[in-house]
């Protein structure tokens, strides 16, 4: 282990690091608390320019207006915890004949649907759980597959070709979309396993489309692997070292300290949630750039790049939302942070040495502190802010205090401009 050759000479503070009182760097001066759930709320989903959905363990949906915070309706229907969320919308070309141009697809955990994945080209959409569903629009069971497996697949994302990558315990299952013939005159779409990756030693529990090029895997081992999407190869394995500092605080996180639960990427960064700690990670480089062990007190369950700024938001178990920013990393202390933290085991001809050029460093700007839970999940809206669920049951809405004043001024004058051209078409 290089990290005890060089005698552990990275630093080993692993407190939880704490921004000042005043926060100048942290845009959202602003809130809107949101009400309406009766239980843990875990999923947060857009919808269109002005929608967003919130769903949990109540088992109810419900619409809001993310501009003005209404909520517009609650769908009922479940009578357990909802487990997945996603929507299917109308090809562009058959958008004007469709009633309903967008669905709004949910699952239940009853154990036997775990995710949704959407196939927009086909117009399509998978269930994934104990066995793997696949239905058309108008809610038809095309396919059924009956998967071997221990596991029930927990995530799925979409590759070029028709492809489908699913992850089913420590192994990546890939299946193609395509024409079964199941009569002389009938043919209709349906799944034929193409391979079955294994690189991951634990259960995989996070998969990012990144490209058509490549597409990311995590597990609860600390393992992230960069897959090629074309040959699906893996191009390279980060193991996050179990010397690694900044252990969970929170006693519910030590079965798996450096688990990978979420992933999400913006450009050419890829962001991980590892235990309680942030990973940025280069894909063009493919070099990890940065590195924060303790980020949360407890485990880190999402992580996104705010897309009006260069703030890089986590949220956490703890409780806490924080705001973070990189910033230029000297070599010699990149050095000392990053050696023994990370091994980096590439394909054939790797030499074994970790690249310390073009490191950051996670600057924490700012906290997000309203919720009184765990906050599950996070949604950027761009210059209308950004939204976290949490476990006591509420939505806040952030909002920028300098630029929500413009923002609705936008808005009105936009109002005001079609409904004066609406007019004038009726004269």
């Amino acid at each position: 282990m290089l990290s005890r050759l060089l005698g552990r000479r990275y630093p080993t503070e692993n407190k939880v690091p704490q921004v000042a009182d005043e926060q100048p760097a942290n845009p959202f001066t602003e809130l809107q608390v949101l009400s309406g759930h009766t239980d843990i709320v875990r999923y947060l989903l857009p919808l269109d320019h002005y929608r967003f959905v919130s769903a949990g363990d109540d088992g109810t949906i419900i619409v809001w207006n993310f501009q003005t915070g209404e909520r517009l309706c609650v769908l009922h229907g479940h009578t357990l915890p909802i487990s997945a969320l996603a929507t299917l919308s109308c090809p562009v070309n058959l958008d004007m004949l469709d009633p309903h141009p967008l669905l709004l697809l949910s699952a239940s955990s009853d154990r036997t649907i775990h995710c949704l994945l959407v196939l927009r080209r086909e117009d399509l959409w998978l269930a994934g759980g104990s066995t793997l569903l696949l239905w058309n629009r108008g809610g038809d069971l095309l396919y059924k597959m009956m998967g071997n497996f221990e596991e029930d697949i927990c995530s799925m994302i979409e590759i070029a070709d028709s492809r489908v990558v699913a992850a089913v315990g420590k192994d990546l299952a890939v299946y193609r979309l395509a024409f079964c013939s199941f009569s002389e005159s009938a043919a209709q779409w349906g799944l034929r396993e193409l391979a079955m990756l294994k690189s991951h030693s634990d259960d995989v529990h996070s998969l990012l489309h990144v490209s058509d090029g490549c597409f990311v895997s995590g597990s609860l081992s600390g393992e992230m692997v960069v897959w090629s999407g074309v040959s699906l190869v893996a191009l390279q394995k980060i193991k996050v070292d179990e010397d690694t500092p900044g252990k969970c605080l929170e006693h519910n996180s030590q079965l798996y300290p450096s688990g990978i639960y979420y992933l999400s990427s913006s450009r050419q960064l890829l962001f991980a949630a590892v235990g309680c700690g942030v990973c940025v990670y280069d894909l063009v480089t493919q070099r990890v750039v940065a590195w924060r062990g303790a980020a949360h007190g407890s485990r880190v369950t999402a992580i996104t790049g705010l897309r009006d700024s260069d703030l890089l938001v986590s949220s956490s178990e703890d409780g806490t939302a924080h705001l973070w920013k990189l910033q230029p990393y000297t070599a010699q202390s990149a050095f000392l942070s990053y050696a023994g933290v990370f091994n980096l085991l590439r394909g054939p001809g790797f030499s074994g040495q970790i690249p310390v050029t073009n490191r950051w460093n996670l600057e924490l700007e700012g906290d997000l502190v309203g919720h009184s839970g765990a906050v599950e999940a996070l949604l950027d809206l761009g210059s209308w802010g950004l939204v976290t669920c949490s476990a006591d049951h509420l939505l806040i809405i952030w909002r920028n205090g300098d630029t929500w004043p413009d923002v609705i001024h936008s808005r009105e004058d936009h109002q005001e401009a079609k409904f004066m051209s609406t007019k004038k078409e009726k004269v």
